[in-house]
């Protein structure tokens, strides 16, 4: 569901996102942040981050051999003045996700979620989570609309720091997480 088509509205919104993650990032991470939760396209990402380099607004330095990116004081201005255009809320939840990727990829947690067709006419819904290559969660939900199994796949893929908290509070028999 892309929501930001014109460039200024990706910029604004991949600035913000750099500005209050406050530190260097390497490319990969970057469009690992703004792809997850496909408010900007690809190719309108990779075009208009290209332009802030161009621009000055995002700068580059190399740590520990990786270029690494962030956000120049030219484009933190850029983000706290124009961020108000957006709306708050896709902002904040995009920040959640994006500090939550970052953990994931300090830890080396991955996620992969799939649907496919069973015999019976089913769809099963498969989510793993794997932590330095050693599986943590493996979860196969059966679904009997695609649409509903559609929904499920996006969320875990959203939230799966939500959901492995969930399913490990239901089986400890401590579910009151799911309350607060």
């Amino acid at each position: 569901m892309t929501i930001f088509r014109d460039k200024q509205s990706v910029k604004i919104y991949v600035l913000y996102l750099m500005d209050k993650i406050n530190y260097p990032l390497p490319y990969c991470t970057i469009n690992d942040i703004i792809m997850q939760n496909e408010f900007v396209g690809y190719f309108d990402f990779a075009e208009c981050f290209a332009e802030m380099i161009d621009d000055s607004l995002v700068l580059c330095e190399q740590l520990d051999g990786v270029e690494c990116y962030y956000v120049s004081d030219r484009g933190r201005t850029v983000a706290e003045e124009l961020s108000g255009n957006l709306l708050p809320s896709v902002l904040d939840d995009s920040l959640a996700n994006a500090w939550r990727l970052i953990d994931f990829t300090k830890r080396g947690i991955k996620c992969h979620a799939e649907i496919n067709r069973a015999q019976d006419g089913r769809y099963l819904l498969r989510c793993e989570m794997t932590e330095r290559g050693k599986e943590l969660i493996s979860l196969t939900v059966a679904e009997e609309s695609e649409e509903r199994a559609l929904r499920m796949k996006n969320t875990f893929g959203s939230r799966p720091d939500v959901i492995c908290r969930g399913v490990l509070a239901l089986l400890t028999g401590e579910p009151k997480f799911l309350f607060d």
